[in-house]
């Protein structure tokens, strides 16, 4: 991605054990691969925890097995 991506991130619930992820980045071009880390922007965990699809025409769309309250907790 390049700089000045904006991106929009929504969170569905997906019955009890699964979320819906869905990406919009405005600035960004080509296929770029994305992913969920643990922690916070201020303490990232180094491995991806979560592989979403990846950004494609600035969109990615996933249903990963984690609740949405687990999701938010870390």
């Amino acid at each position: 991605m390049s700089a000045g991506c904006g991106v929009t991130t929504t969170l569905i619930k997906q019955g009890e054990k699964q979320t819906k992820v869905t990406l919009d980045i405005t600035g960004a071009s080509g296929s770029q691969p994305v992913h969920i880390h643990k922690g916070t922007c201020a303490q990232l965990g180094p491995k991806p925890a979560l592989p979403l699809s990846p950004v494609v025409n600035r969109k990615s769309e996933t249903v990963v097995n984690a609740s949405l309250d687990d999701l938010q907790k870390g």
